[in-house]
């Protein structure tokens, strides 16, 4: 279980922004009532608080791991993150799972080859009016590990995509009318691990 608990906290923004919906030719529409959505232009909101979350999330984690093989370790984890209330709404996000599974295979004896698959899924602002990206992940990671003089030297290549992607207000999305979102990315990380 990971936990970190907050000892200072001060938190101070401002914005000026519109939301305007116009036709083919760029002609505001007004208020469109049919989707609950109001225009405005040029609104100013500030905020200033010096504890805006009553608590950061506790990662609690769960994991297996079989040896088949005398040069094979599989794992599997289960990765629960408790969610966050705050008074700004932006920073409240919900709880969420993910799961990952990994394997090492050792090539020759301090040299192994790694492999894994996961899930990243999105904690999304739990009030939020307005989403901006809600977006779940899923991923794969592959790369090798050399034990050497009582340290892991490791080099992996990470790979992930968007599944039930959406870029939407929640009076489109609850009608099905928003855009699909399709994001990915991809890493290169390199990792130095020691031991006694």
């Amino acid at each position: 279980m990971n936990y970190k608990l907050p000892i200072l906290q001060n938190y101070t923004a401002s914005a000026l922004e519109s939301a305007s919906v116009v036709n083919s030719n760029g002609v505001s529409l007004g208020t469109v009532q049919e989707y609950n959505f109001d225009q405005y232009n040029n609104k100013y909101t500030s905020f200033s608080k010096n504890s805006f979350v009553d608590q950061l999330p506790i990662q609690m984690r769960y994991g297996i791991a079989w040896r088949p093989f005398d040069i094979t370790l599989l794992s599997f984890d289960v990765i629960y993150y408790t969610g966050i209330h705050s008074d700004i709404d932006y920073y409240s996000l919900k709880p969420i799972l993910n799961y990952s599974f990994g394997s090492e295979t050792k090539i020759i004896e301090n040299l192994a080859f790694r492999f894994g698959l996961f899930t990243n899924n999105w904690a999304s602002a739990k009030t939020e009016p307005e989403e901006i990206i809600n977006s779940d992940y899923k991923g794969i990671t592959g790369g090798l590990a050399l034990d050497y003089n009582k340290s892991i030297f490791s080099i992996a290549a990470v790979y992930q995509k968007s599944f039930n992607a959406s870029y939407s207000t929640y009076a489109y999305a609850s009608q099905g009318k928003y855009p699909s979102v399709d994001c990915y990315s991809y890493s290169l990380l390199l990792g130095i691990t020691s031991y006694l």
